[in-house]
């Protein structure tokens, strides 16, 4: 199979994805999770197919264009590709003023330039005016009104952390990418609201975890 990319051809070995192909020819190619989670592999075709499974956890707006993440394309036909372009899948945004949250965790306030729709449970990707990325569960519930809504994030601070280094020393309104939303949080039938979450520490940052909701009913409900 090959991959065009700036009017160079890469062939790919049996089973292997377009990240690691154009990687172990020497492209540098943005990514992260390297799983098809943090979505900063992003790439668009412009000629061929890069397979159903490689566009599942894009976005309607962007998988009409031609948008699909490298680290999960392996495609059955040759296939033509360019860099994905910031302003189809980022938005620029302001780093508010960062706090502790906890022990060795930052609370971390993103105000996007433009409105960034969002769900609880989802995940957004930041990006360094240098490129670093790292992807985060947003920490705050949704407030259902117009205009640009704040976003929040826990972020654990880790010894050498290019990402968690640089947001516990940034100065407030330092400029940054974020992308996303992305992922889901189920729902649970028969419940009206949750309440705020508590959270679940991990390698990348914080995972939500619902507390106990309520029902309609006088019974209490099992966490989601």
């Amino acid at each position: 199979m090959r991959v065009t990319l700036d009017g160079r051809n890469y062939r790919l070995q049996p089973g292997e994805s377009v990240l690691d192909g154009l990687s172990r020819q020497g492209l540098r190619v943005p990514s992260s999770c390297r799983a098809g989670v943090c979505q900063t592999c992003m790439m668009r075709a412009t000629s061929g197919e890069p397979g159903a499974a490689a566009q599942e956890q894009v976005k309607d707006t962007l998988r009409v264009q031609g948008y699909f993440l490298a680290c999960a394309s392996r495609p059955d036909s040759d296939l033509t590709v360019a860099l994905a372009h910031d302003d189809d899948v980022s938005v620029p945004a302001r780093l508010g003023p960062v706090d502790l949250a906890g022990p060795g965790v930052l609370r971390v306030p993103v105000a996007p330039d433009e409105p960034l729709p969002f769900r609880a449970g989802q995940y957004v990707t930041l990006q360094r005016p240098d490129g670093v990325s790292r992807s985060y569960s947003i920490a705050n519930v949704p407030v259902r009104k117009a205009g640009i809504q704040p976003i929040e994030l826990h972020v654990r601070v880790r010894r050498g952390g290019a990402m968690s280094g640089w947001l516990a020393s940034a100065p407030p309104w330092a400029r940054l990418r974020i992308r996303g939303p992305a992922g889901s949080w189920p729902r649970t039938k028969g419940l009206t609201r949750m309440r705020s979450p508590t959270w679940w520490h991990t390698t990348s940052g914080s995972t939500p975890a619902a507390r106990r909701p309520r029902r309609r009913s006088t019974s209490s409900a099992t966490s989601a």
